[in-house]
């Protein structure tokens, strides 16, 4: 038995999560975002074509949420019929949570890489 657990808007379907599902937050707090990360000294390496692929790569990965509005429309619709309920505590509320599910995240890299991760964050802007 679970209380709760992160998961993106997508996806509870497929896993069979709705038969335990009764409710999730709004707005969303996790998404799976694939990356494309090169170590500095590798890409100061590249040439401008490898860096101009790279770049362009993770702008069309970046574009990829825009086209899941109607998916992420319908999924929300789906589970509202399945009975899952969205609950969403306001904007100040909802802030305050994802600035500590971000300060969570940012730890969590850090602490496995105490090296970079510190670095990564400053880079991220977090």
């Amino acid at each position: 038995m679970a209380d709760g657990y992160g998961w993106p808007v997508t996806g509870i379907f497929d896993l069979g999560w709705d038969k335990v599902t009764k409710f999730r937050m709004e707005p969303p707090f996790y998404s799976v975002e694939v990356n494309v990360l090169v170590n500095l000294d590798a890409w100061k390496g590249l040439n401008d074509a490898q860096r101009k692929l790279l770049n362009d790569a993770a702008l069309w990965l970046e574009g990829l949420d825009s086209e899941k509005v109607a998916v992420i429309k319908a999924e929300r619709e789906r589970q509202a019929a399945a009975g899952i309920q969205a609950l969403d505590f306001g904007p100040a509320a909802s802030k305050a949570f994802l600035d500590r599910a971000y300060e969570v995240a940012w730890q969590s890299v850090i602490k496995r890489a105490p090296e970079t991760g510190p670095k990564l964050r400053q880079l991220a802007g977090n």
